[in-house]
């Protein structure tokens, strides 16, 4: 997040963020932005785990992100994993 809120060029901080400056934004307002691409959902080798994958993006030309989120057979989450 800090990538895309300090780091972009101005025409793409237009893009994923119209008509705001992102410097006055948090990082959870940013999430606010995120779009989900796709979702998908797999059972882990442990049969006590469900892995759910979401394809997030503030805009696909600007930024892509892969979110991995595992959880027990409680629904708690027990893993977190982030690839671009």
């Amino acid at each position: 997040m800090e990538f895309h809120r300090d780091d972009m060029e101005p025409d793409e901080i237009e893009d994923v963020f119209p008509d705001i400056d992102p410097k006055t934004l948090s990082f959870t307002e940013m999430a606010d932005y995120l779009k989900i691409k796709r979702l998908g959902v797999s059972i882990e080798e442990e049969p006590d785990e469900l892995s759910i994958e979401l394809d997030l993006s503030f805009n696909p030309e600007a930024t892509d992100y892969v979110l991995l989120v595992v959880f027990n057979e409680k629904e708690e989450i027990i893993h977190v994993a982030s690839e671009s």
